[in-house]
Formats: C-alpha cells, structure tokens, sequence
C-alpha cells in the first residue's frame, strides 16, 4: 500500500518496517522489488519510503525497464480487466444520500469528476474511501490554492490590486506545508523549490496581464434528483429537474434556441 495512506506516527511506521523486512526475507534466490514510475495519467510516481532507502542504500542493482505500447496494452487486458460496476439501486438511491445532497454544493472540480465517473465520484465524495495522498495533486493543489487567495484578495480591495509575489508565494508554501504527509522529506524541499521558482516566473509574466474581472471558482447547490450536463458545443452547463422535468442553465450562455429554459418537452 502507498506509505502516505494514512497518517504516519513513529510506532506504525516502526510496523511497517517490520512487515516489510518479513516481506523481502521471504525470498530464497532472488529478490526483486518493484514499482511504477508513471501511473496509467502519465503522472510521475513516488516510490514507498522504504523503496527509496534501499535503492539509496546501494545494496541492490536498480533496473528501469522499459515496455512497449503493445505489451502494456496485452497485459491490461488480459490481466486488469475492467468488470461493469452495478451498484444496488438502494445504495444509490437512500434518504443518507439525499441528506447530504441537500447540504452539498457543486464545484467545477466535482461536476468534472462526476463527468468523468459517476461512481467513483459517490464513493470519493459521499463514502470517502480512503486513498493515498498524491504528491502531484497535493502540489497542483497548492498552484490553485496560491492562484485563488490571490484573486480573492483583488476582488476584495477597492482599487483591485493584486499582492506581490512574496505573498504568493507565501500562501503556496502554507498549502505545502500544511499537506506535508503527501510528501516524502527528500521529495517535500525539491517541490517547494519548483513551486517557488516557476510561480515567480510565472507571477512576472502575467502579473500585467491578468483580467481583474473574475469571479472564483462557484458552487451551485444540488438538489436531490438534478440532473447536471455539460453542453461543449454551446458553452454551457445545463440542469434537469427530474421530479419537474424543467431545464434551465446554470452557467454560461447556451446559443441555440432550442436550448431555452423551461419544461423538457
């Protein structure tokens, strides 16, 4: 299991090192421990901490093996097979379900997540299934954290001035720090260092640049029984009540005529 699955204290990583060394001593000839540089994203991977100490440790030959598209591909299919989920109707469909819905509010992120995969969405966001804590999303987390405050401060001064870049900065360092679990020791300062140096880059490219009217990130609250789509072609986010069967816009501006609010004929 990924080392930042859960919080960490001296005595479970103590554990966790035991069961590792029983792990890797179980070998008789040959030993080989593995793992994935990139995930099935391309996004780049941390190996475990204790990965890490024995390839630093120089006690063992580390080999980057590559593979080719075609057999990646083989392997997928024939050994990660993906079965069709079928949820039963009364766990999707609950008066637990409706009680958080009517306090839930939609973000673009979530409405994205939901495009992408409606079940995954209700287990990562109604469930809460733990998962690991990923370095990558941990640090563009803080970018949009940093971008967001910075923004918000504008709106919320009267000449709509945007802060220096030391607050910048300093706000993306908050976010790091207060997520440092998602990160190894070695791993945590080389990011830190990254952050500070393309968000300054970056900060003085477009600092002259950016529109100043903006509105963050906004949520819509959800209502049980809604229907959320999102129109590419006509730029727009449309609900659909299914208890009214009524569709009206909730986000940008739908073109076609044919797309007016009102009752879903």
């Amino acid at each position: 299991m990924p080392g930042n699955l859960f919080d960490q204290t001296e005595n479970s990583e103590e554990e966790a090192r035991r069961l590792f060394y029983v792990a890797i001593t179980r070998a008789r000839k040959q030993l080989v421990v593995s793992y994935a540089a990139n995930d099935l994203k391309e996004k780049e991977q941390e190996p475990s901490k204790f990965v890490a100490e024995l390839r630093d440790s120089g006690l063992m030959e580390e080999v980057i093996q590559q593979f080719e598209k075609q057999t990646i591909d083989a392997f997928l299919q024939t050994t990660m097979q993906s079965l069709a989920v079928q949820l039963p109707e009364s766990l999707l469909d609950s008066p637990f379900i409706d009680s958080l819905l009517e306090k839930y509010s939609l973000s673009v992120t979530h409405l994205n997540a939901y495009l992408h995969c409606p079940v995954s969405f209700y287990f990562n966001n109604f469930i809460r299934v733990p998962s690991a804590k990923s370095p990558n999303m941990t640090f563009g987390s803080a970018v949009h954290h940093a971008l967001e405050v910075m923004f918000k401060k504008m709106n919320d001064t009267p000449d709509k001035q945007f802060h220096d870049v030391g607050q910048f900065i300093k706000d993306f360092k908050w976010y790091m720090r207060k997520h440092e679990d998602s990160f190894l020791p070695a791993t945590f300062e080389r990011k830190i260092e990254y952050g500070e140096q393309i968000l300054s880059n970056y900060y003085a490219k477009y600092i002259n640049y950016w529109n100043k009217i903006t509105s963050v990130e906004k949520n819509y609250t959800v209502e049980p029984r809604i229907a959320y789509i999102a129109d590419s072609a006509n730029h727009c986010i449309r609900l659909l009540s299914v208890a009214s069967a009524y569709v009206s816009t909730v986000a940008g501006v739908c073109g076609d005529p044919g797309l007016a609010d009102g009752p879903l004929s």
